[in-house]
């Protein structure tokens, strides 16, 4: 059977245990374009060679699409040995392994903007929805048509959901406890409960 064969099957087997429909496609795209020059070796024949041939290209460029692509070579690789299609030493595992052979990245430092005090945030959201631009719609949840300042439903301007999230948010879309803003779980992507404080 070959790595190719083998990748899709195994997503189609484990992609129901993907919270969001979009990892599904990712999985796939990722596999498909990156580790392409492989799909067609078998699967018991991919080697420590092979697998650095598709991340050199890329390990400095794109790094986080390096490590995922690395990640899901490795699962792959791991599932077939469970299935006893290969044996031996994973050539996708990163510590201690690739992690010897590929250049050390450096360390990304992230730089956050300072939080704006919520008693300014009503002031803010009203200078933001006079501007015509997508981007501030898009942070206000509001339509050119729209006029004044709704209930608090913020969007990603607040910080408590993801950007991919901000079109179907539903009205409202943050309930204020005084101090503390709770964005509704479904626009959450943690599993757990999230707040912020004021």
């Amino acid at each position: 059977m070959t790595f190719g064969t083998f990748a899709m099957q195994l997503v189609d087997d484990i992609e129901d245990g993907f919270r969001n429909p979009k990892h599904r496609q990712q999985w796939r795209n990722t596999l498909k374009t990156y580790a392409a020059p492989i799909f067609d070796v078998p699967i018991d024949q991919v080697s420590t060679e092979q697998v650095l041939g598709l991340l050199q290209p890329i390990w400095l460029s794109k790094p986080e699409t390096a490590s995922r692509v690395r990640g899901r070579i490795e699962r792959v690789l791991d599932a077939a040995k469970a299935k006893g299609l290969r044996h031996g030493e994973n050539p996708a595992r990163g510590r201690g392994h690739l992690d010897l052979l590929l250049p050390k990245r450096s360390k990304i430092t992230v730089k956050h903007h300072a939080a704006l005090p919520f008693t300014e945030v009503a002031d803010f959201m009203t200078g933001l929805r006079l501007r015509r631009a997508v981007a501030a719609s898009g942070l206000t949840g509001t339509k050119e048509s729209e006029r004044g300042f709704p209930a608090v439903r913020c969007r990603a301007s607040l910080g408590g959901c993801a950007m991919a999230s901000v079109s179907p948010y539903p009205r409202p879309t943050v309930s204020v406890c005084a101090t503390l803003l709770r964005p509704p779980a479904a626009c959450r992507s943690t599993s757990g409960g999230h707040a912020l404080s004021c």
